[in-house]
């Protein structure tokens, strides 16, 4: 394995279904000198259980020689996560690390379930499917606006994003459309006159667009980390301080004082919900790697000259609000021996 003996490397592994419909798990190989596939396992007939993924890698790990591997990385279902534990066991100088895109857009999806947020994508959707679905309407949209309306296909929740960034932009010429006399002339006239209608209301509603400014605020710094995870470069010391940054921006949208989205102020109930599931999923997500990775990150050395910055740091790995407080240090999974080192005299 000659791609890999100079350095360290990483195993990770995904299941999808081929054209046949067969279940494969794929095995690759990721070092600081590129990524080779290694083999794609088929798993018919197996029950894909933690013992079965433990062995599965288990072997990849002994065939590309574990004295490489210091890390292996597999997606968030529960079985995988057993079986990242059972392979620490086993080969102790190897750390399980969750897939943290995957984490993410489970995090998002966790956000499109709350009331209030899958009831601004619904209206949303609402208007950019009339309108977008009608000849008419749209041409009178595009003699108002430079910009297209964009309705991403319904794959990952993440896309809603770049549903709400583009209605947020074209916001003045949609309002625009729906009071024009050209609208309503053509919507009395037309079978559909009740949906135009209701399109009406939601693009001429305060509190819609109220909701819309709330959830581009929330998701902005989300996505951000999501697009940096998928750039193909190391982002793993990265991701711990833009988890610390998501907590902190969470909180100023609760005082409404952000800089970035001057208006928006979060309501306690929303605050509090979307901070849970953040912390939730943050707490399921975190591993040793991401807290070494943090401390050895060039970018970020300066901070440790503050004790109080580091300590802020430290109460992330738990839980970033009150709860914090209540839990036992000894706990903190490698955080404390990361964090918490000896400041260097200056």
């Amino acid at each position: 394995m000659a791609l890999a003996r100079s350095s360290k490397a990483t195993i990770t592994s995904n299941g999808w279904s081929d054209i046949q419909n067969r279940p494969l798990l794929n095995l690759l190989m990721v070092t600081p000198k590129g990524e080779k596939f290694l083999e794609s396992v088929d798993t018919s007939g197996d029950t894909k259980d933690a013992d079965f993924i433990t062995q599965v890698v288990g072997k990849a790990i002994e065939d590309v020689g574990a004295e490489i591997v210091v890390q292996v990385c597999m997606d968030s279902a529960a079985v995988c996560k057993v079986a990242g534990r059972k392979l620490e066991a086993r080969f102790p100088h190897i750390t399980f690390t969750p897939c943290t895109p995957h984490y993410l857009d489970l995090l998002l999806e966790d956000m499109g379930k709350l009331d209030w947020v899958s009831s601004v994508i619904a209206e949303v959707r609402i208007a950019l499917k009339f309108i977008t679905n009608h000849h008419k309407s749209l041409a009178l949209f595009r003699s108002l606006s430079k910009l297209e309306l964009l309705k991403p296909g319904e794959t990952r929740f993440a896309t809603n994003f770049i549903m709400l960034q583009c209605m947020h932009e074209v916001k003045a010429s949609l309002q625009q459309l729906v009071v024009s006399d050209a609208w309503g002339e053509w919507n009395q006239k037309s079978s559909h006159e009740m949906e135009g209608e209701e399109v009406h209301d939601i693009l001429t509603f305060a509190a819609f667009w109220k909701g819309v400014k709330e959830l581009l605020a929330i998701l902005e710094s989300i996505v951000y980390l999501l697009r940096q995870c998928d750039k193909g470069v190391p982002v793993v010391g990265k991701v711990y301080y833009a988890m610390f940054l998501i907590g902190e921006e969470l909180g100023v949208l609760k005082e409404g004082t952000s800089e970035q989205h001057p208006g928006v102020k979060l309501s306690a109930v929303k605050y509090e919900q979307i901070s849970w599931l953040w912390c939730k999923r943050w707490e399921y997500l975190h591993s040793d790697m991401h807290s070494v990775g943090f401390v050895l990150e060039l970018e970020f050395q300066s901070m440790f000259c503050s004790l109080s910055v580091r300590m802020q740091l430290e109460h992330l790995r738990f839980h970033p609000f009150e709860k914090a407080k209540q839990v036992d240090p000894a706990k903190s999974s490698g955080c404390s021996a990361c964090l918490l080192r000896p400041t260097p005299s200056t």
